[in-house]
């Protein structure tokens, strides 16, 4: 369900091993209504149950009805011994020869008009005599399913039944509702009745009723197991932008079959309604600007509404503590269908500027929450919606693809039309792909807090790599993951690439993979599969360029000489220097919110302008809130640098654009990380380490054999110091280079691969790069 801009999406499911009621389970609902047609603006008729006793106490069942009239009662075809009516509650004495497990029929004669919660949204609207629709969650109710606005029921997710409804409107109207269009008769010269079934045991609020002066948009898609008939029921103005939709509706309908296998409804059915958009089982309600509106927010809600015919409607959360898994599940849905209609590099567009809003400006609004649990205003909170999405991102990343998406479809086919609570989720999902997800859970979903993993250092040999991982938290209780699987990508220098799983215990790990090839670099969720407290963004560039715009990572570079192409991906860690981390000399203050990772291949000896954002602007959403105050002037602001993260920061010389908010600007880009500081510049020695154009670095021969490298340098016109550093930034060998030309042997047996000569001047004024490959 989306309301307006937000998300606010809603379950099904029912659950074998418990009941929300412990006195009746619903077998099944006859519902028949004279809706607006009899009486304006009102509605009346009856309501027959089917259902079975549950040890009742006192031999007293309850249904829900909220501000209703109730004319009378019967009980297998009897008047009622005793009932009362309060609402929300109608409370009913059964015959004392009934029994537990035991079925009976009741049947309700009942009488009402428009029933609308406090804060405007969900229950039965009576918009005009054009338009009756539901919506049947209730945002600021108690019990948030809100069936019980318009019909007798048992207002609990959990509990399932199949339904009829047999509802009479004025004849120029349509009636739609879910499941299945039986007929429709004449019952008077001006009024019809619709009959409906369906067939699929589902909770009361997914039911829904919509009536109006709506055209139909037919179409069909074929499905995995059968042709599905796609209804859009619609304003005859809307309909030309909702036939612009239906490509979008199809993609993402493929898609979401392909990963998490068929769909199990009776058709994909919409209806156009002028509040929100809510996932009711073949009748979605959908906003009317998301209907004819183009852009990411209104096509969301036509996708993530579709999503619930698998999370939610199909397999779902047992009650409003466990919400994630319809709402954070579906949420993730979206990125999938979008992937599925526009392709993989918008659909990592979306999603990541869901993941900003998550990791930036959502702890600001809502604090940091655990998942499960939630109760109130929180259960329709970002929290369960986006970080929920980000969440499953992360155990799709935790398990791999391979894993991902064949276990959530056998869980699905295994566990039709469930309702579990996240421990069975977890213990499900556990048995299927055999990896104990205890830790997954623990921290995740039952923990309020994130986690950030970075390669802090990297060696590649023949055939293989040492890589050292570390994982930091960020605002969690229970401390870091305690068993963590994080996907890193392998490359060589052909650009063949073999993503592996890394698991380890604990806060950090250090292990050598063996390969089918030597590699030459290595990158930490290349793909964006995994979510944790960064935002990356790569790119394939060739030649120059004036921007390079790296989305939601708050940098652009421009390439200022690229004769051929350079591979460069840029990290924003929403976590900044340790507490416990020594500051550089004459650093006030560093930042402890964010800091920069550049990584790149064919970087060497091309000139790449690096562009790191700021602000100074005031308010706890603001990128450098941390850091910046009210009286902090841009002299002070100092950009840090250090090739991996063993080494030390080094401050640097930058330019910045002299606003309240702009770019610090490197003339040359090194890979490694930056982390903005606050220092005085009188007392700091800035770094300049900028390509120069007079000293001259040369190789021979290059590739180099036998481990041997041969250094030939010119115009040596000062002090420099020289470094052979792997691709990584790892430094293997290092010496003093004094003033005039001469020649250096490396003699180091270093195994194969790619490595990096850098000639830095000791006042750091100027600096060269050059590639040497070792053969």
């Amino acid at each position: 369900m989306k309301r307006i801009l937000f998300f606010l999406f809603f379950i099904l499911s029912i659950n074998i091993i418990y009941s929300q009621s412990d006195s009746i389970d619903v077998i099944h609902y006859n519902i028949n209504l004279d809706v607006n047609n009899s009486i304006k603006s009102q509605h009346k008729g009856y309501c027959d149950l089917k259902v079975r006793l549950i040890n009742p106490s006192y031999h007293t069942i309850e249904l829900d009805l909220l501000n209703h009239n109730v004319d009378s009662l019967w009980v297998n075809g009897e008047n009622a011994i005793s009932y009362y009516y309060i609402s929300p509650i109608i409370s009913i004495a059964l015959p004392s020869y009934l029994q537990d497990n035991d079925t009976v029929d009741i049947r309700v004669w009942y009488s009402g008009g428009q029933v609308i919660e406090l804060y405007g949204w969900g229950g039965i609207h009576y918009h005009s005599n054009d338009l009756i629709y539901t919506l049947n969650v209730a945002l600021m109710e108690d019990k948030h399913s809100f069936a019980r606005s318009w019909f007798p029921c048992k207002d609990y997710y959990a509990d399932k039944a199949t339904y009829n409804l047999n509802i009479t409107a004025q004849n120029d109207r349509k009636v739609v509702c879910g499941g299945i269009l039986d007929s429709v008769n004449a019952i008077t010269d001006s009024s019809n009745t619709f009959f409906w079934h369906i067939p699929q045991q589902i909770p009361p609020y997914l039911v829904s009723l919509t009536i109006g002066n709506y055209i139909l948009i037919e179409d069909t898609i074929k499905a995995l197991e059968r042709e599905i008939p796609l209804n859009i029921y619609c304003f005859q103005q809307d309909s030309l932008a909702l036939k612009g939709k239906i490509p979008l509706i199809k993609d993402a309908f493929h898609t979401l079959e392909d990963c998490f296998g068929a769909f199990k409804f009776n058709r994909v059915g919409y209806s156009v309604t002028p509040l929100g958009s809510m996932e009711h089982v073949d009748n979605i309600a959908l906003a009317q600007s998301a209907a004819i509106n183009q852009g990411d927010e209104n096509n969301s809600n036509i996708i993530h509404e579709l999503g619930h015919s698998w999370f939610g409607n199909y397999f779902g959360g047992y009650d409003q503590r466990d919400m994630w898994i319809k709402e954070g599940w579906t949420s993730y849905t979206e990125k999938i269908s979008f992937e599925g209609h526009y392709g993989k590099e918008y659909s990592k567009d979306y999603f990541r500027n869901r993941m900003e809003y998550v990791l930036n400006k959502m702890p600001k609004e809502e604090g940091y929450m655990a998942l499960y649990g939630v109760e109130g205003k929180d259960v329709y909170s970002n929290t369960i919606y986006r970080k929920g999405a980000m969440v499953v991102s992360s155990l799709r990343g935790y398990l791999g693809d391979s894993l991902f998406f064949p276990s959530v479809k056998t869980m699905l086919e295994n566990y039709p039309f469930y309702a579990v609570n996240t421990f069975q989720l977890r213990d499900i999902l556990s048995d299927i792909t055999s990896i104990d997800l205890n830790p997954f859970f623990d921290f995740y979903v039952l923990d309020s807090g994130y986690n950030h993993y970075s390669i802090t250092s990297k060696t590649f040999g023949l055939n293989s790599c040492t890589i050292k991982i570390e994982q930091r938290t960020i605002k969690n209780e229970n401390n870091s993951l305690a068993f963590s699987r994080v996907p890193v990508t392998f490359v060589d220098e052909n650009w063949n690439k073999e993503k592996r799983i890394i698991s380890f215990q604990g806060e950090e790990t250090q292990q050598t993979i063996s390969l089918n090839y030597t590699p030459i670099n290595c990158f930490l969720d290349l793909e964006e599969e995994f979510s944790d407290a960064r935002m990356d963004n790569y790119k394939i560039i060739k030649g120059n360029s004036q921007k390079e715009d790296f989305k939601n990572t708050y940098f652009f570079a421009k390439i200022v000489n690229n004769p051929d192409s350079i591979f460069l991906r840029t990290t924003l860690s929403f976590i900044g220097e340790k507490e416990d981390k020594a500051l550089p000399y004459g650093i006030e203050r560093i930042s402890r919110k964010h800091y920069w990772t550049i990584e790149g291949m064919n970087l060497e000896n091309k000139q790449v302008e690096g562009n790191f954002y700021y602000t100074t602007l005031m308010g706890n959403n603001n990128f450098d809130n941390e850091l910046i105050d009210q009286y902090t002037s841009l002299d002070s602001l100092i950009l840090l640098y250090r090739p991996n993260a063993s080494a030390e920061w080094i401050p640097i010389m930058t330019t910045n654009s002299g606003a309240m908010q702009g770019y610090l600007t490197l003339t040359s880009l090194w890979q490694g990380d930056y982390i903005m500081a606050i220092g005085d510049k009188s007392v700091v020695e800035l770094k300049d380490i900028n390509l120069s154009n007079t000293a001259n670095i040369n190789v021979v021969p290059n590739p180099a054999k036998n481990g041997k490298i041969n250094v030939v340098l010119q115009n040596i016109d000062k002090n420099y110091v020289l470094n052979l550093m792997t691709i990584s930034g790892n430094i293997v060998y290092n010496t003093i280079v004094k003033k005039g030309d001469c020649s250096i042997t490396i003699n180091k047996n270093l195994p194969k691969g790619i490595y990096i000569l850098s000639l830095i001047s000791r006042d750091g004024e100027n600096a060269l790069r050059k590639k040497v490959i070792v053969m």
